[in-house]
């Protein structure tokens, strides 16, 4: 039997209280003693209000949260908490036993907190839906603590960052929010970085990963800062990300990689050619050849052909255009393309 219904059947009469009735019996040497169990059921009262915290959340202060006034009946408990940690706290969650007059439980309800700041405070109100109920007492306790990792973002021995953070702002074409990480790096090596690859761990607010990203920078001279911007759009759920962690994958310099591919394009012409076209760039501090190499793929992946064109006398610093036509084998379709640029290779006969 539950101790609602325990409750239930208990004689309106046994709600009188006990001191009286001790005193009743003596006045009447002993008369009409109460059961044990009768006896046990007049002694119970609600327990002490109680609201626990942990080494993350302080219980700045809690008492019950009445109806309307402060001498109607309960419907719940107040709860001022604050974040004593020293991250934000993705989620929290808390349990409330609310009690009758006579400790019996009314109602049994968990609360959950998202988002709790670093050294903020929150008020929380926990209300029973129960109409009837009348609360006297509670027991709070938290139940979880998830915290947000805080946002990493590492350098390596050439790369240097700087500072960074979550950039949000809202698209100026769709109105709809948009985070991004920026980063801000300085090249302390006393050499060209011709390429630098980022790679990007997101994170939600309790510490689960919602996936990577890769990002690369390209031509970064010596002694120079930059202001890097890292879009995460191309992860699912990336408006939830909180936290990441940002290293860099791979640097090279320009004495190994002295020709970069600036830009490129693909357009298909009347006949059904396919034409890329691009830009390429000397990093190096010497004139230098180039070779772009382009290999064209159908849709299962599977290589159709590559063309390579050389591209000479490049000097330090400057650009210069390329252009591939590339005409499909009878019957095939091109669905993708690299393009590959490295030094040009000597022929020797």
């Amino acid at each position: 039997m539950s101790e609602k219904e325990s409750m239930q059947n208990i004689p309106a009469n046994d709600t009188e209280d006990l001191d009286t009735l001790l005193q009743n019996f003596d006045k009447t040497c002993g008369e009409g003693l109460p059961s044990p169990e009768k006896l046990a059921e007049m002694a119970r009262k609600a327990p002490e209000p109680l609201a626990i915290g942990n080494e993350h959340v302080e219980i700045l202060s809690h008492k019950i949260l009445p109806k309307s006034g402060e001498e109607s009946p309960g419907k719940g408990v107040y709860l001022e908490i604050k974040n004593i940690a020293s991250v934000a706290i993705g989620k929290l969650a808390l349990v409330a036993v609310l009690f009758d007059t006579k400790g019996y439980i009314i109602d049994t309800i968990e609360k959950t907190v998202a988002d709790f700041e670093a050294g903020k405070t929150r008020i929380l109100r926990i209300v029973t839906p129960a109409e009837k109920a009348d609360v006297k007492s509670y027991e709070v306790k938290i139940t979880y603590t998830a915290a947000t990792p805080a946002p990493i973002a590492m350098g390596d021995g050439r790369i240097v960052i700087l500072n960074h953070n979550f950039h949000d702002n809202i698209d100026a074409d769709t109105e709809e929010f948009k985070r991004e990480i920026e980063i801000a790096i300085r090249n302390t090596s006393p050499e060209t970085v011709a390429i630098t690859i980022f790679n990007a761990e997101i994170f939600d607010a309790e510490g689960n990963s919602l996936g990577e990203v890769r990002h690369i920078e390209s031509d970064i001279k010596p002694g120079i800062s930059r202001a890097v911007i890292i879009q995460i759009d191309s992860i699912l759920r990336y408006n939830s990300a909180r936290s990441y962690k940002v290293s860099i994958f791979k640097t090279i310099t320009a004495d190994t990689q002295k020709v970069l591919l600036r830009r490129d394009e693909r357009k298909t012409l009347p006949n059904g050619d396919i034409n890329i076209s691009g830009i390429i760039k000397n990093v190096h501090a010497c004139k230098t050849d180039a070779s772009v190499a382009v290999t064209f793929r159908d849709a299962k992946k599977e290589e159709l052909g590559t063309m390579v064109l050389p591209v000479k006398d490049i000097e330090p610093g400057t650009i210069k255009n390329f252009s591939i036509i590339f005409h499909p084998p009878t019957g095939e379709s091109v669905k993708t393309y690299t393009v590959d640029v490295g030094e040009m290779a000597e022929v020797t006969g």
